[in-house]
């Protein structure tokens, strides 16, 4: 039961909060720290502590404070919200669904504590559940425009974009300056020439100065143009988007050519074929934009598999057994101290970690794009794992990768801010493939080229399945109709029909893109038809 809380420590708790609305952390700090000499076994201020905490990015910290906030004032609601935020940002998903159920059984009405486990919903893939709580939180506070953005990207995950569409508006007409839903709103559907939207974006680039700003309005204004005919003035705009991101990044390629370096000389000795009554997992992987999302939805349009979206457990648990100290998840250290550890226990930890996605389902999808690092220790770690590999047409691959936002927060698509950067991780990830492609079984590894599924569905679908050993059938060929949320920048995309409008898009940009074409010449890797 909570504490009855003074007049006094409630007005230092109200100011507190304002002050951390404000950003003003040092003052909101000072009133909590004065509210906890007041009152040293309440738990609000423990609750702003660790808010604040989080918000300077000390996430250990910040489940610290917020942990001793529940155990001197119960597992509110709001608590359970912040704990479970934080349990997200250490990647520890699995009890921060625990954490944001029990708060959601507790019917919470407060807008902060639904947005919160909005968020934490959408983060876990839940996202059923997340629409209703930031649709609950709009009704509150229906003048909030980030309230409006986070239901309607929820919205779009789960494929109900009409909605979606009328919730970004809703934001920028709270917002005019919110880039991030001009962005969302572009993606929805192919825009018209009409230039009311455009033109707000365009004046609105030219004076904001903020890079993630510009990043957002830039891709905005190019998918407007693309959508018009206009792509030489589309890519204009990516690149002009792109300099200032790159610039504050600090990013240098040769931190990506570690990577690969580090990936090529792990050791594939010892991994096994497969067995034909395996049951295992299958990773499907590649570089973004390439199919990966495409043939997640073909798999898990099956009746025996279930896909588990994106999930980074293989590569935590693998962190975690190597312990090395550097910040990064997926670095070119960790991977060289794998030789090291009993890779077995990180497979089983792994099988562990999904069984509350996975459900009752025989086999399930982990689509994670940069597995692909991973492809010969996911193969020794998981005796019955597949690895499908995604491939594309070079140009086309390289170009999609360009004009994709990724989530700025994310480091390991840095590359794609440059037009060089693209080509040369593209080099590098084709000859990291083609030499895992020889020796690794192919009963276990195989590559997909994308134009095989959309030129020869079927027959790419049946070779698919028979890699993965699962019967045919024909619901795989209507991917499109699976309701299953898609929390990937191809929402839009995989509830169509096949199309083919996005094959040889790259010859659109003619000599626009003639850095990244140059590059890949000279790697071997333009086919002669180009």
């Amino acid at each position: 039961m909570s504490l009855q809380i003074d007049p006094a420590t409630e007005t230092l708790i109200r100011q507190a909060k304002d002050a951390l609305s404000a950003r003003d952390y040092k003052r909101c700090h000072a009133l909590c720290i004065e509210a906890i000499k007041l009152n040293p076994r309440g738990g609000e201020p423990y609750l702003l502590l660790s808010i604040l905490t989080s918000d300077h990015n000390n996430i250990a910290k910040a489940l610290e404070i917020i942990d001793r906030g529940i155990g001197f004032d119960g597992a509110r609601p709001s608590y359970l919200a912040q704990r479970a935020k934080c349990l997200t940002l250490l990647n520890r998903h699995d009890e921060a669904a625990q954490d944001a159920g029990r708060a959601l059984e507790q019917d919470p009405d407060d807008v902060f504590t639904l947005d919160a486990l909005g968020v934490i919903f959408s983060r876990v893939g839940e996202h059923a559940k997340a629409s209703p709580l930031f649709a609950k939180a709009c009704n509150s506070d229906p003048e909030n425009d980030e309230l409006q953005y986070n239901l309607a990207s929820s919205l779009q995950f789960s494929g109900r974009f009409d909605e979606a569409e009328r919730a970004y508006q809703r934001a920028i007409d709270l917002n005019p300056k919110h880039s991030r839903a001009y962005y969302g709103l572009t993606s929805l559907k192919k825009q018209s020439v009409s230039g009311e939207l455009l033109d707000a974006m365009q004046a609105l680039f030219n004076t904001c100065k903020a890079p993630d700003d510009r990043l957002h309005l830039g891709h905005a204004i190019a998918k407007t143009l693309e959508d018009t005919g206009e792509h030489r003035a589309a890519m204009g705009y990516l690149i002009e988007a792109k300099v200032a991101k790159r610039k504050a990044l600090n990013y240098n390629f040769e931190q990506d050519a570690a990577l690969f370096d580090a990936a090529e000389a792990l050791s594939v000795d010892g991994i096994a074929g497969a067995a034909g009554d395996d049951q295992g997992p299958i990773f499907v992987v590649g570089m973004p934009r390439t199919g990966t999302t495409l043939v997640d939805r073909i798999l898990s349009s099956h009746s025996t598999i279930t896909s588990v979206g994106e999930l980074t457990h293989f590569g935590l648990l693998l962190k975690q057994a190597t312990k090395t100290p550097s910040p990064m998840v997926l670095d070119a250290q960790t991977l060289s101290r794998v030789e090291r550890i009993d890779i077995g226990a990180v497979g089983a930890g792994y099988l562990q970690q999904t069984e509350r996605l996975r459900g009752e389902a025989r086999r399930f999808v982990d689509k994670m794009p940069l597995n692909f690092f991973y492809a010969p220790l996911i193969l020794k770690a998981i005796p019955g794992a597949r690895v499908v590999c995604l491939k594309r047409h070079p140009l086309d691959a390289c170009v999609s990768n360009f004009r994709q936002l990724f989530r700025t927060s994310y480091s390991y698509y840095n590359y794609a801010y440059s037009l060089e950067d693209t080509a040369r991780y593209y080099a590098r990830f084709h000859a990291l493939t083609e030499m895992w492609t020889k020796a690794l079984p192919a009963s276990r590894f195989a590559c997909v080229q994308y134009e095989d599924i959309v030129f020869n569905q079927e027959e790419t679908t049946r070779r698919l399945l028979d890699f993965c050993g699962a019967p045919f059938e024909d619901a795989c060929l209507r991917f499109h109709e699976n309701d299953a949320p898609v929390a990937t920048a191809s929402s839009v995309q995989v509830r169509k029909p096949l199309y083919s409008s996005s094959i040889g898009r790259w010859k659109k940009y003619g000599d626009d893109i003639r850095p990244l074409t140059d590059i890949l010449e000279k790697a071997g890797l333009v086919p002669d038809e180009t």
